[in-house]
């Protein structure tokens, strides 16, 4: 009711774009909630823009959708999740075609919903969000804990997911291994000490204003590797609501 009155004062005060969305709810949920979920999710949304068409003829909106699940879907799918060095189970990982999937799933079941509705001609654009903040980072990043250097938890995902999915990006960007070991400076390096790598590169220059650019490449590597797991996603996840919305 209180976010109902304050879209109605911003609309008395000359307002006419909206960001309207389901939070505090959150759309993805273990498999036999998930049409239910979604449902309330949808109605949620609905209401809203239905109560925008009515108070404020004029209004347009941004259909926001944050992709985090319930703890539902956390407790079903572990495996799946963010696996932090100290054994601590977050949130799902962006690695995982699993959630992946999960995601366009849901996507293109709101999205239809929503297409088929009589404001959906007032819908500007969707934002699609990783976190209440708006950003789209890799699950869990911020989990990790910066404090003394004994005490340091880096945010590496040691999920298999994450695992298997770092070891062929890692190979797709050097051509095997042998070579990534190579540029790493590391000559022993497997597909079992991969994850731990990049964490050493991450310690090995932690609290300094100067970082070894030998050093510091598997973690340089190993961000820019979630950064474009992330950006793959919600890549297509644009794509997939540009193409449900026009149909």
């Amino acid at each position: 009711t209180k976010t109902f009155e304050n879209m109605y004062n911003l609309v008395q005060s000359g307002y006419r774009l909206f960001v309207i969305g389901s939070y505090p709810h959150y759309p993805i949920d273990a498999e036999g909630n998930e049409d239910a979920n979604l449902d309330l999710c949808f109605r949620l949304i609905d209401r809203q823009c239905r109560l925008m068409q009515t108070y404020a003829p004029e209004s347009r909106f941004i259909i926001n959708l944050i992709y985090r699940s319930t703890p539902e879907f956390i407790r079903a799918h572990q495996a799946e999740c963010v696996k932090l060095p100290d054994g601590h189970v977050s949130r799902p990982s962006g690695a995982s075609e699993m959630f992946q999937e999960t995601c366009r799933r849901i996507t293109q079941k709101l999205v239809t919903r929503i297409r088929e509705q009589p404001y959906s001609q007032r819908i500007v654009g969707y934002e699609l969000n990783g976190f209440e903040d708006g950003t789209f980072r890799w699950w869990a990043y911020n989990h990790g804990k910066w404090g003394k250097r004994n005490e340091v938890l880096v945010p590496v995902d040691l999920s298999k997911p994450a695992e298997m999915s770092f070891l062929n990006w890692i190979t797709r960007r050097y051509g095997s291994l042998q070579a990534a070991g190579k540029a790493w400076s590391a000559p022993n390096l497997t597909a079992e000490n991969l994850p731990q790598t990049s964490i050493g590169s991450m310690l090995f220059d932690y609290g300094t204003a100067v970082r070894d650019p030998i050093r510091s490449r598997p973690a340089s590597d190993y961000f820019d590797f979630r950064h474009e797991t992330m950006l793959g996603l919600r890549t297509d996840l644009a794509e997939l609501v540009r193409r449900v919305h026009r149909t």
